[in-house]
């Protein structure tokens, strides 16, 4: 996002300026300080905001779009960023985010014309909706007070500030033809208030000569069978089929204005409360025109960049003060909002109806899948929101990974946005990892139990005489007399935290940490989760000869650990098994202490047994002595080293990917939480 600089001096605000701001302030119930006034700032716009709350307007732009009667709309409208949508500068991250992944989302069905998500294209998207938000709350309001004043069936000020920005006729990309007649439903106007009548042509004369094609090839496999075709003639029905491939591929991959206009409409109404949760379904309805656009549309933005001006401009957005810091990315990433698979609303409606019908039916919903295929304008709409959910598809919302993030905030902290997509992918698994103390308990420690019978032949130091007595004066032995039973008042063993101490592999042969590693995501599941029970890790990361990382002590600092988990050499794969032998002697340093060795990597591992430093062969064997539990999650497929591994009383984990992670850490936590006893573990019992 870019910073706005201001070039003139502020003005100082008139009286009836002042009252145009509280005017808009008392329509959202706020209070902000005095709005920044200025005259020829240089912007694209005549108003915009930015946060800490702050509203802007350039006085000298306003006037020259014919707005400056309508100045109590334009402060409504930009208080309304800071009041709704995006509301604070994090949601403000999230949905330019949110648009990013609908963008994305676009690249198997781009047609080569781009798909990724470049943060000016998601900023312009994330300011359209949170516009369409803003402009129809602020409706609202003043439809509400008209109301309340007498004047029920009066024209709000900003549909008529829009009358006089937004004007049918005018050449204009068709992004901007679906949002003006979004305003135009959302605000129950008539078609034609904001833009014309009939929508744009988005296909292009190779797309609409690719159906011309793909309709005459399948005129003809409904033809009658004739003659046997000549080889001229089966080469150019080959010719023709393959055209109508491409037909198909050009309806799937066109959006329809008119129905994504209505789909978008309908997701200002359904998400008016909730803009980062809207932004997914509307960046996918956007993104296309964004993305996919003509070669007319290059043309109109072409003229827009020489100083022909946006069409309908107005707000300009926020003047962002930078990019998000690493503990924004972590909160933003965080967000479950942010998990939902990238789905065109239609697609998600005509599933919605294929699943009551099927329901209603007493059928499988899947068998109606394909209900919304017809042949109308409305069947284009969804199958390219169809397309879109399965491009990038994943139940997760796996499909926007590190690499896309790393790109789309690339003027954040690198490492703390690495660290923080991490964070993200594990947090949801983390449990907090503790395990019984090695602690004895005293026998000798009871307290007072029920009373019982005191019978002849019992020992007579176990009379409790009170009770005896309480109960008659006269003592009469195995009638009246009572013992007092004693309860052993041992406590359970308190839980402890673990002591982890963790091996990563960052060889040529494991996947960068840039690249969203499986290993990695595992590693982050058992740090915080270790962490989060109390307990300490020391992580080492190893590569060729020399290339060695990490702490040299266990460590409870959450950043200190994500650090060393993600540090990558890329070299070759040198077990450090000389380093290994000095932070495991061959007796335990504290035999009250439980350790937990994890070894991260693949299965070019034979130099943790010796391979290629053989006079070290025995230290990964003598070590495991010296361990409670020792582990090697390995990634990718069935390891080659099984033996060689349960030979020295390793345990052998396989992790396949990203999505099987979680099992794999909650496997190892079992293990972890509860090894084998101890000797030392049964003192007292």
């Amino acid at each position: 996002m870019r910073t706005r600089a201001r070039r003139t001096a502020p003005l100082v605000p008139t009286a009836g300026q002042l009252e145009a701001w509280q005017d808009a302030l008392d329509l959202w119930g706020v209070a902000l300080h005095d709005p920044v006034l200025v005259e020829g700032a240089g912007e694209a716009s005549f108003a915009w905001f930015v946060f800490p709350s702050e509203v802007s307007v350039d006085l000298a732009l306003l006037e020259a779009a014919g707005g400056a009667d309508h100045l109590g709309s334009v402060f409504a409208h930009e208080i309304g960023h800071h009041v709704l949508a995006p509301g604070t500068r994090l949601d403000e991250f999230k949905v330019v985010h949110q648009m990013a992944r609908a963008i994305t989302a676009l690249d198997e069905w781009s047609d080569g014309r781009g798909g990724q998500a470049d943060l000016g294209t998601a900023t312009r998207l994330a300011n359209l909706w949170e516009d369409l938000l803003v402009n129809a709350r602020v409706a609202r309001l003043q439809r509400r007070r008209l109301a309340d004043a007498g004047r029920p069936g009066e024209e709000p000020d900003i549909v008529a500030l829009w009358r006089l920005l937004n004007r049918p006729g005018s050449e204009s990309p068709a992004l901007w033809w679906v949002y003006r007649r979004a305003h135009e439903l959302v605000w129950s106007l008539p078609r034609g208030t904001f833009c014309d009548v009939a929508p744009p042509d988005v296909v292009d004369d190779q797309q609409r000569a690719d159906r011309a094609a793909g309709t005459a090839a399948a005129s003809r496999r409904t033809a009658p069978a004739g003659a046997e075709p000549t080889l001229a003639e089966q080469a150019a029905e080959a010719e023709a089929d393959a055209r109508a491939a491409r037909s198909e591929l050009a309806r799937l991959r066109t959006p329809s204005p008119e129905f994504d206009a209505e789909w978008l409409a309908d997701t200002v109404r359904r998400f008016a409360d909730d803009p980062v949760g809207g932004a997914l379904p509307a960046g996918t309805v956007l993104a296309p025109y964004a993305v996919l656009r003509s070669r007319e549309e290059d043309r109109l933005r072409a003229g827009a960049s020489r100083g022909a001006g946006t069409p309908g401009a107005g707000c300009g957005g926020q003047a962002s003060d930078g990019a998000p810091t690493p503990a924004e990315v972590e909160a933003v990433l965080g967000d479950p909002r942010l998990r939902a698979v990238p789905e065109h609303p239609g697609v998600s409606a005509a599933r919605r109806a294929a699943e009551e019908a099927a329901a209603a039916r007493g059928e499988d919903a899947d068998a109606g899948a394909g209900a919304s295929d017809g042949d109308d304008g409305e069947g284009e709409g969804v199958r390219l929101g169809d397309a879109l959910g399965r491009s990038r598809g994943g139940s997760d919302g796996q499909a926007y990974g590190l690499a896309d993030t790393l790109r789309l905030w690339r003027g954040s902290d690198r490492d703390g946005v690495v660290a923080a997509w991490y964070l993200a992918e594990a947090r949801r698994w983390v449990r907090p990892l503790v395990q019984p103390a090695l602690v004895g308990s005293a026998a000798d420690d009871t307290i007072p139990g029920a009373l019982e019978s005191w019978q002849l032949g019992d020992d007579v130091d176990d009379v409790d005489w009170t009770a005896t007595l309480s109960r008659s004066p006269v003592v009469v032995p195995g009638v009246t007399t009572r013992r007092r039973d004693r309860l052993a008042d041992a406590p359970p063993p308190p839980d402890e935290g673990i002591e982890l101490d963790l091996w990563v592999d960052s060889s040529g042969s494991m996947p960068s940490p840039e690249t969203g590693s499986a290993a990695l995501v595992a590693g982050t599941i058992l740090v915080l989760s270790v962490l989060r029970g109390g307990g300490r890790v020391r992580i080492t990361s190893f590569s060729g000869p020399g290339q060695v990382a990490g702490g040299s002590r266990p460590t409870r600092d959450r950043a200190e650990a994500l650090r060393d988990l993600t540090t990558y050499f890329g070299g070759g794969t040198t077990f450090p098994l000389d380093l290994l032998a000095s932070r495991h002697p061959g007796t335990r340093l504290d035999p009250a202490v439980r350790r937990h060795l994890v070894v991260l990597s693949d299965d070019g591992l034979e130099s943790l047994f010796g391979r290629g430093q053989e006079e070290l062969g025995g230290v990964a064997a003598r070590v495991r002595r010296t361990l409670d539990t020792a582990t090697l999650v390995l990634l990718g497929t069935r390891s080659g080293i099984d033996a060689q591994a349960a030979a020295a009383g390793y345990d052998v984990r396989v992790l396949p990917g990203v999505a099987d992670a979680p099992r794999v850490c909650a496997a190892l936590a079992a293990a972890l939480t509860d090894p084998p006893r101890r000797p030392e573990e049964t003192r007292g019992q």
